[in-house]
């Protein structure tokens, strides 16, 4: 599971560093710092889900603690359906969302 940590880490960076890039220099598609920020959005999800998973140790001691966390509804619900946006695409589905 570590072995994960470190791909991983390399491409959250790159997202990181693309984002920079792309308010440095914005020429971008519309949209696309939008699409970066759920992707780097998602890539904090995945990337606790992999803190989590490496410190399953916690839970066999008894030492696992919760958090209490404010979050925002609407960016995950928009980063959830961001996920089956190319499935869509590809069988020429309409995905829409209206988060009010």
């Amino acid at each position: 599971m570590q072995l994960v940590r470190v791909p991983f880490n390399a491409i959250v960076l790159g997202i990181e560093q693309m984002e920079i890039e792309l308010r440095e220099h914005y020429t971008a598609l519309p949209g696309a710092l939008d699409t970066l920020g759920i992707i780097s959005e998602q890539s904090q999800v995945v990337s606790r889900i992999l803190n989590d998973a490496l410190s399953m140790q916690k839970i066999e001691d008894g030492a696992l603690t919760l958090e209490y966390d404010v979050f925002s509804m609407e960016k995950m619900i928009k980063g959830s359906l961001y996920a089956f946006r190319s499935s869509c695409l590809d069988k020429r589905l309409k995905s829409d969302n209206d988060i009010t």
